[in-house]
C-alpha cells in the first residue's frame, strides 16, 4: 500500500500555548542548511534522515536543539572541574570532611548550659576518663553507683544486700538482650522502678515478711528475688507461667546461691496452686478483684494478700471484692527523689 503521507494537507490549529501553528514544510533534497542528513528515517516521504549535523550546535543563529560545550582550539573539549569532596574551591568545608592530614576537624566546643538546665546536659565527672567528665546519664553501673542510688531513692542495705542486688544486676543485664526480661535499659531507671521500688517494701514491712509467701506474676523475679535477698530467712515461690522466664529465673536461683526459693511454673489459678502459704504478693499484675479468688486454696485464715499499685487503686477499692477479706493497709508514698507516686495495699483474709 502506497504511503500518502506526505500528500495529506497540513492541519493548522492552536497549540497549547495558544499561538497558530503552521504547515511543515517537508526537506527538498539531502541537504540542509546544517551540512548532510545522516541516516535513521532513510525512505520515509517527508521525514529528514535522521537529524542534521550541527543539531547541538548553537555556532548557526536559529540552529535548534541543545548547544553543545565549546571546544578548544584543537577540537577537545575543555576539562572539567574535579568533583572530588576534597578538590579546593569545590565547596566550603563540611563538619564531617577530613581535614588535609585526613583526620576529621575538631568538634566545636559545647556552648556554656543555662543554670537551670536538665540533668541530662550536664556534665558528670568520671574518675579516670580523659577530660574528667562525660555529658548525660553515661556513669557506668558499679558497685558504688548501685549504693548510691538506692540510698538516694531511700533503701539503705547491708553490705551482704548490696552484693546480691549487684550480682542479680550482672545476670538481668546479660540475659536480658535474648530473653526480653525487662522493657527498662537504663541503670537508673532499672534502679529506680525495680530494685528500689521493691526493696522500699522492706522498710515498709520492718523486715518482718509472712513465710511461705508466693509472688504471683513475677516475671523476672520482683519483687519475690528482692524480697529473698533482703530477707534470706523467708520462703519465697516465684510463679511465673512463661518457660523463657522460668528457665531464667531457676538459672539465676542456682547461680546466685539463694536457698528456701522455687518456681511455680504454671498459670496461677484457684485450682493449679493449692500449696498452702501465709502470704501472696504481686506487683501491677492485674486488677484486685481478680486475683483474690484465686487464692481460694492456698491463702489460709489470717493470711495477707499484699499488692503493689500504683495512684490509680483507688478504682479497683471500690469495685466488689470477696467478702472474706477485709483491708488492714492502704499506705501511699512516693519513691523518694522521683515522681512516681505508689500505694501498698494489704488484705487479710478471716474465712
Amino acid at each position: 500500500m502506497q504511503n500518502n503521507r506526505s500528500q495529506r494537507p497540513q492541519k493548522t490549529g492552536k497549540n497549547h500555548q495558544g499561538s497558530t501553528n503552521t504547515p511543515r514544510k517537508a526537506p527538498t533534497g539531502g541537504k540542509s542548511q546544517g551540512g548532510a542528513w545522516a541516516t535513521g528515517n532513510a525512505g520515509k516521504p517527508g521525514k529528514p534522515n535522521g537529524r542534521p549535523a550541527g543539531y547541538h550546535s548553537s555556532a548557526k543563529p536559529g540552529a535548534k536543539g541543545r548547544p553543545t560545550e565549546a571546544r578548544t582550539s584543537d577540537g577537545q573539549r575543555p576539562a572539567r572541574p574535579s568533583k572530588a569532596w576534597n578538590a579546593p574551591g569545590n565547596h566550603p568545608p563540611k563538619p564531617w570532611e577530613r581535614n588535609e592530614n585526613g583526620g576529621r576537624p575538631a568538634r566545636p566546643a559545647r556552648p556554656p548550659l543555662p543554670k537551670g538546665a536538665p540533668r541530662s546536659m550536664q556534665p558528670k565527672v568520671i574518675p579516670g576518663k580523659p577530660g574528667g567528665a562525660a555529658w548525660g546519664h553515661s556513669v557506668p553501673p558499679s558497685r558504688s553507683r548501685l549504693e548510691e542510688l538506692l540510698v538516694k531513692h531511700g533503701v539503705t542495705v547491708p553490705a551482704t544486700v548490696l552484693d546480691k542486688v549487684w550480682q542479680y544486676h550482672q545476670i538481668l543485664r546479660r540475659n536480658n538482650g535474648d530473653l526480653d526480661l525487662t522493657r527498662l535499659i537504663g541503670f537508673e531507671t532499672i534502679v529506680q522502678r525495680h530494685y528500689a521500688d521493691c526493696l522500699i517494701l522492706h522498710k515498709l514491712m520492718k523486715g518482718r515478711w509472712p513465710s511461705p509467701l508466693v509472688d504471683i506474676g513475677t516475671g523476672a523475679g520482683f519483687p519475690g528475688m528482692m524480697i529473698k535477698m533482703a530477707s534470706p530467712a523467708t520462703e519465697i515461690i516465684l510463679s511465673e507461667p512463661r518457660n523463657v522466664r522460668v528457665d531464667y529465673l531457676n538459672n539465676t536461683i542456682q547461680e546466685m546461691g539463694l536457698k528456701d526459693i522455687s518456681v511455680f511454673g504454671h498459670k496461677f489459678t484457684s485450682k493449679s496452686f493449692q500449696t498452702p502459704v501465709r502470704g501472696v504478693i504481686t506487683r501491677a499484675f492485674e486488677p484486685i478483684g481478680k486475683t483474690l479468688p484465686r487464692l481460694q486454696y492456698s491463702l489460709g485464715v489470717g493470711g495477707l494478700a499484699m499488692f503493689m499499685k500504683g495512684p490509680g487503686v483507688d478504682e479497683e477499692l471500690s469495685a466488689p471484692l470477696p467478702s472474706n477479706y477485709k483491708l488492714v493497709r492502704d499506705e501511699r508514698y512516693r519513691i523518694p527523689a522521683t515522681t512516681l507516686d505508689r500505694a501498698f495495699v494489704v488484705f487479710e483474709r478471716t474465712a
